[in-house]
């Protein structure tokens, strides 16, 4: 689980949320984590903290970061199905910005290949940071798989917002945790997140 972590955002509202990420690439310079796009805000008082090795709270590392893509966001559920179901985000952070952990930068979680197909009644495991307390992982299973998302049990608490959903094996990705609705929670999946990254690496390439 150290791939999750914590990320505390205040909004122009002056309401601060807190949700989930997930380290899931690293180059030579900087840490990538996806997360749920209607968590994130171009604010600067905004943080993204590990728990490494099972430290809790006070001894949590605080890191700042870029929001290099964000999708639309709606603050509504149906609004947000309406809306093709963008909701989503990719932040950077420079690998000096964990010049603190004991150890190496926490091992990243790729993405599941495109070509795997979810089921319904499959076993899936979440880590994220209910109620913006240190990581916590949970079994769960898909209620229904869609081609555009995932509906899945047990319901997400709040602040699990980003969360990854990982295979049974939890070595890849398959989804985000996004919204907790009044039977089940819904997520995006594996091929909708890749889309999205090819969209801002195509966007990348069109400034280059």
């Amino acid at each position: 689980m150290n791939a999750t972590c914590r990320i505390v955002v205040k909004h122009s509202d002056d309401t601060w949320h807190r949700g989930s990420g997930t380290i899931y690439k690293i180059d030579k310079e900087s840490v990538y984590i996806i997360t749920a796009g209607h968590l994130i805000n171009h604010s600067a008082l905004s943080s993204v903290n590990f728990y490494v090795d099972g430290e809790p709270y006070p001894r949590m590392i605080a890191v700042t970061y870029q929001c290099i893509y964000k999708a639309d966001s709606p603050k509504r559920f149906f609004s947000f199905l309406e809306s093709g179901n963008r909701d989503f985000a990719i932040i950077k952070m420079p690998k000096s910005q964990f010049s603190y952990f004991k150890k190496s930068i926490p091992k990243p979680i790729p993405l599941a290949n495109d070509i795997l197909t979810l089921a319904d009644n499959g076993t899936i495991i979440s880590a994220g940071c209910p109620n913006g307390d240190w990581p916590t992982a949970f079994i769960g299973h898909i209620e229904s798989a869609k081609t555009n998302g995932l509906y899945f049990q047990p319901k997400p608490h709040q602040g699990r917002s980003g969360s990854g959903i990982f295979d049974i094996s939890g070595e890849v990705i398959v989804g985000i945790v996004l919204w907790r609705l009044p039977a089940v929670g819904y997520g995006i999946n594996h091929r909708q997140i890749h889309k999205f990254i090819k969209e801002h690496d195509d966007k990348n390439k069109q400034k280059d």
